[in-house]
Order: structure tokens, then C-alpha cells, then sequence
């Protein structure tokens, strides 16, 4: 599932909150809904009805990334759109868009990763790793 810091986590941080990086999430309208997204065929988009997301994805993906940058030692003002971050009926899970690092670096990306099994944990543990490789790119470039 999305690596997410506990309440406790955040906290026990709250000291090195100045080197963190500030991150925004910008998400397209489809994904601002409650539930998961799947892709149907190239151009049909299924809303799951019994499987949604815990919290708002929004922040989710912003306490992903803030986690997961400040682990890579770094730290900067970095937007992130998502254009796509869906499974698909055929196993695929994709992650597009753009991130931009402090107004400056403006990068697109696009990151599919095939499911282990079927499934929506399947699903989500892809997710996940995208999502981790993502944050290794925007290191990268940073």
C-alpha cells in the first residue's frame, strides 16, 4: 500500500520540518474522486464502487513524497500533476505528468509497471512502487 507516516512519525519529524520539502499535489479532475480508477480497454474509465482510497489522495501522495524525498536526503519546492495513476484491466499500472522542482526544472513523466497477480492489492502494491520510483526521478533531478 502507499507508505504513509503515522501521526507519531510526523511528530518525532516535526524538528527537521524546515529541511523538508514543501510539495504540492495537483491531481486531473477524474483521479480527485474517492475511489480507485480503472482504465477499461484504451478509453473507458471505471470507478471501483467498494474500493477507495483511505484518505484523500491528494494527501496521501504529498505525505508520500515529503516522506520519501526527505529519506533521499533531499529538499526543494517540487509540484507534481498527475495527468494518470491507474490500473488497468490488462494489469498495467500507469503514473503520468509533471513535476516541477522550485519553478525552475519542469520534467514529464511516465511510469507503467505491470501487477505482480490480479487484484486490487495487486494493483496498489504497483502503484506504490511507481510512486517510489517517481520520487527517485525527482530526486534525481534535483
Amino acid at each position: 500500500m502507499l507508505p504513509i507516516p503515522t501521526k507519531a512519525e510526523n511528530q518525532a519529524n516535526s524538528a527537521a520540518l524546515a529541511t523538508e520539502s514543501k510539495v504540492t499535489i495537483v491531481l486531473a479532475p477524474f483521479l480527485q474522486k474517492e475511489n480507485l480508477v480503472v482504465m477499461q480497454d484504451d478509453a473507458r474509465v471505471y470507478f471501483a464502487h467498494y474500493h477507495r482510497w483511505a484518505q484523500p489522495l491528494e494527501y496521501m501522495l504529498k505525505q508520500t513524497f515529503v516522506q520519501q524525498l526527505k529519506l533521499l536526503n533531499k529538499s526543494a519546492n517540487v509540484t507534481i500533476q498527475f495527468d494518470k495513476l491507474h490500473g488497468s484491466t490488462a494489469g498495467l499500472v500507469t503514473l503520468q505528468g509533471i513535476f516541477v522542482i522550485d519553478q525552475q526544472i519542469k520534467q514529464p513523466f511516465l511510469i507503467e509497471i505491470k501487477q505482480a497477480e490480479e487484484g486490487y492489492p495487486a494493483m496498489l502494491d504497483a502503484m506504490t512502487q511507481g510512486l517510489l520510483s517517481l520520487a527517485e526521478n525527482i530526486a534525481s533531478a534535483m
